[in-house]
């Protein structure tokens, strides 16, 4: 089999690596399919580690031939050794990791266990820490075997209560999934971009995530103004639309900028704290408008938009601040309200709610009809501080297993 058709298939944009398996599945058969993805992605695999290898050749010969001295010296870190830091097991049964010598937590510097440990513990898998069910930690064990970074770490880890077997992840993925582009980016040091990213991911404003999405190229007139053809400069600079929302929040912005990096960045470092978390929210509502046009074909409302989002905002902010002692927390003046599904629907709201302190979660959910009928509700406390989208899952997870199911 010439791997070569693959490799093409793979690297074109409009095709992925995960799909090959349905491929190979459809053209050989379950069995030989499986064999023939597995080939590719042990050639895929050595390619990459071939290009890498010379890849940091060339940039550590580069670097040493400056002679400015500001270009940063670059390890020949090679592709094995970055599969060995980039990757982690993940706890199913907890049967097949061992406590004291796999890498099992979920940091990314040191994720092994710390703690002074006797030999027959560090030997020991991670399902002697669990609870008797194997569903869940044993908090008394942990807190008792382990010191305070690592019983910390080993509680904020869910345990699934399928009970699947141990196995590995990969640790620079959301998914969980090796991919090319996060290799390269460690392999290439892109974290280490100059720009001041990090200026947006500190702003007190919701999550990372929704500043991270993906551009759609496409092909149409601005879905502000409609009257110019689309681009990022005219889209948040030079588009009508766009300058009355930078005048109603009393935004001044730089001019003779014709690079809309260049211009994002120059408000950044010249707007006030306040104005600059509502200039990163009314960019992301700006961007999240054109995909609501763009899929959904909703037409642009400039008053909509920015209520929508700075309202998103505020009661962000207010969700996730922590009043001074004594003092009570005041409801925003314009808090969203429940919203009725459609009709012959139900909607299922979760909540939940982290306590550092304690380090503890309340899981809260409750089911209404779509005239806003009551049909069940419960709440739950759970040791350990998840993630907030980890959080989120288990309180479904939760609501389903012991809740609902009885309702109907």
């Amino acid at each position: 089999m010439n791997p070569l058709i693959f490799f093409a298939n793979i690297l074109d944009p409009r095709d992925k690596l995960e799909y090959m398996s349905y491929q190979f599945e459809e053209l050989y058969g379950k069995d030989n399919g499986k064999k023939y993805l597995e080939n590719v992605q042990a050639a895929m695999l050595e390619l990459f580690g071939d290009y890498a290898a010379t890849y940091y050749v060339n940039v550590q010969q580069s670097s040493s031939d400056s002679s400015s001295g500001s270009q940063p010296d670059v390890p020949p870190v090679q592709e094995l050794e970055l599969v060995k830091r980039g990757s982690r097991r993940y706890i199913g049964d907890g049967r097949e990791t061992k406590i004291g010598t796999d890498h099992w937590l979920p940091v990314e510097e040191n994720p092994y266990v710390q703690s002074a440990l006797h030999g027959s513990v560090s030997e020991a898998t991670i399902s002697c820490l669990m609870n008797t069910q194997g569903t869940g930690w044993d908090v008394d064990c942990v807190r008792d075997v382990f010191n305070e970074r690592d019983s910390n770490m080993i509680l904020n880890i869910p345990i699934s209560k399928r009970k699947p077997r141990d196995g590995w992840y990969w640790f620079w993925d959301q998914r969980g999934a090796y991919t090319a582009k996060s290799a390269y980016k460690q392999l290439t040091l892109v974290a280490h971009d100059p720009r001041p990213w990090t200026k947006i991911w500190n702003l007190f404003i919701p999550p990372k995530e929704a500043l991270n999405s993906k551009r759609v190229a496409c092909s149409l007139v601005c879905h502000m103004c409609r009257r110019v053809d689309e681009s990022a400069v005219h889209m948040f600079v030079h588009c009508s639309e766009a300058m009355k929302i930078w005048n109603k929040l009393g935004v001044q912005l730089p001019t003779g900028i014709d690079d809309v990096s260049t211009w994002f960045f120059t408000c950044l470092n010249t707007l006030g704290v306040d104005l600059v978390e509502k200039f990163v929210m009314a960019c992301l509502g700006i961007w999240m408008s054109r995909n609501d046009y763009v899929w959904k074909g909703v037409c642009f409302d400039l008053n909509h938009m920015l209520r929508r989002f700075l309202t998103f905002l505020e009661n962000w902010q207010h969700a996730n601040s922590t009043p001074p002692a004594g003092v009570t927390r005041l409801m925003p003046t314009n808090v969203s309200h429940w919203v009725k599904p459609k009709r012959g629907m139900l909607k299922f709201n979760t909540y939940a709610a982290i306590r550092d302190e304690t380090h503890e979660m309340g899981l809260d959910w409750v089911l209404r009809d779509d005239e806003g009928r009551f049909f069940a509700a419960k709440n739950m406390c759970l040791s350990g501080n998840y993630a907030v989208k980890e959080a989120e899952a288990i309180c479904i997870r939760e609501a389903l297993k012991n809740g609902f199911p009885s309702c109907f």
